[in-house]
């Protein structure tokens, strides 16, 4: 068992547990999703917010085909490039300036965004991590 292998998913966990802390933050009080989701809001999404949509898609796929094929370390090994270079790196930072000065529809849009990849991002962690994603979720 190697120790440093333990402390960098601690550390992984921790980032997916301050994501989440850095989204209910942003939430504006009585946040609910628009039921039509992202989709609906196209013209307002930003560049940044349709490449998470993107790379969150691709996710989805690699994940369930890796499900599927047993191939458990490259699923575990995708999830954890999502959430960490490209979700927590990546998008939260593009994405604080539009929270901050975007139009009220920008905003939303990227609320949308960011809750539709917490959503379906926690969805897809649950398998490997059932303790984490439910109580998050």
């Amino acid at each position: 068992m190697d120790v440093k292998r333990v402390v960098g998913y601690k550390e992984f966990c921790n980032k997916i547990w301050n994501v989440n802390k850095f989204a209910h933050f942003n939430f504006p009080e009585g946040f609910v999703a628009n039921p039509a989701g992202v989709a609906s809001m196209q013209e307002h999404l930003s560049l940044s917010d349709k490449w998470i949509l993107t790379r969150l898609s691709k996710v989805i796929k690699s994940s369930n085909q890796n499900f599927e094929d047993y191939k458990f370390g490259d699923m575990v090994q995708d999830l954890y490039d999502f959430w960490w270079k490209e979700l927590c790196d990546v998008y939260t930072e593009v994405s604080k300036p539009q929270l901050k000065t975007g139009s009220a529809q920008q905003q939303e849009a990227t609320l949308n965004t960011l809750y539709t990849c917490l959503d379906v991002g926690l969805r897809l962690l649950s398998p490997t991590m059932p303790f984490l994603t439910e109580e998050l979720y």
